[in-house]
């Protein structure tokens, strides 16, 4: 079984998943970028909408498929974040592992909601 154990005894591995890391949340920070920018705009011209609007506004499939990019690069990013300020501040290796895994956990539901969400709204 590999874990939080596994990283501390092998140092090429703890480089390893350090580099993968790294990598990750720079790509998800340069997907957010551009989309937070869209974002912007969008819920500026959609401030001035109604009800009906902002669904046909999401019912257009590139609205909905960058609305999907933005949120699932958030909370990817999101995740990283979070690993990286617990690995920060807890040395328990047993909390660790838990909280890493909780938040992770909790990023995927929250994800996979808010994915959900944008597509029934773009079915509607």
């Amino acid at each position: 079984m590999s874990g939080p154990r596994d990283l501390e005894f092998d140092p090429l591995a703890r480089h390893k998943a350090g580099h993968i890391h790294w990598w990750t949340q720079r790509a998800t920070a340069v997907i957010l970028i551009p989309t937070t920018v869209w974002l912007v705009f969008s819920l500026i011209y959609l401030s001035r909408a109604d009800y009906g609007m902002t669904i046909a506004w999401f019912a257009q499939p590139i609205n909905a498929i960058l609305m999907a990019v933005f949120v699932t690069s958030l909370f990817c990013h999101l995740n990283l974040g979070i690993k990286m300020v617990i690995e920060d501040y807890v040395r328990h290796p047993r909390l660790l592992h838990y909280l890493h895994l909780s938040a992770t956990v909790l990023c995927v539901i929250l994800g996979i909601l808010s994915v959900t969400n944008i597509i029934i709204l773009a079915l509607s």
